[in-house]
Order: structure tokens, then sequence, then C-alpha cells
């Protein structure tokens, strides 16, 4: 009865610590957009925050590119997440973007 116990003990801490894993993100509080990278074609939109944490959102998300273009032009600052994983398209590496507070 022990072994079953303990197995189940073992079995549920490495389900909790993915779950863990899969709810980690790139945070960056307060920060400012120093540059927008764009194609002309419907690539995703690459962006670069002042702590120089890359974030991109892919072209289909249409609000969430209109609420970029207005921190970038109106210069103001925002806490954004990111996923952490790691996403390259046109020589440029970063982390799709999953959520700004501004």
């Amino acid at each position: 009865m022990k072994k079953v116990i303990l197995g189940f003990v073992l079995a549920m801490s490495c389900v909790l610590s993915v779950s863990v894993a899969a709810d980690a993100w790139v945070h960056s509080p307060n920060m400012e957009i120093k540059n927008i990278i764009q194609w002309d074609s419907n690539a995703p939109i690459y962006f670069t925050l002042s702590n120089e944490t890359v974030c991109y959102i892919p072209a289909v998300e249409k609000n969430m590119y209109s609420l970029i273009l207005s921190l970038y032009t109106a210069k103001k600052k925002a806490e954004f997440h990111c996923h952490v994983g790691v996403d390259s398209y046109g020589g440029y590496n970063g982390h799709r973007i999953h959520r700004v507070i501004a």
C-alpha cells in the first residue's frame, strides 16, 4: 500500500511541475516599445521592449497589433507577458505575446 501511495505522490508531483512550467512567462513590467519590425507580407510583427526583450504578434491578431502601435506612438509604458518559447522569422527571434496590461 505504501508503494502505491508513494507512486501516486510522485506522479502528482510530476504533473504539478509540468503545469507550473506551462504557466511560465517572460514578464516585462513598466516597459516602453523601442521599435517595431514589420514585413510587407502577412508575417508576424516583431517589437523590442526597452529591456531588449523581443516579442511578436501573429499577423492575424489585429486588435493586439493596434494596441502595440498605439503604445509605440504614444511612448506609453505597459506590462507585457510573452510566452517563454522563442520563434524566428526573417532573422529575428522573439517570444509570442500573451497579454498586455496598459
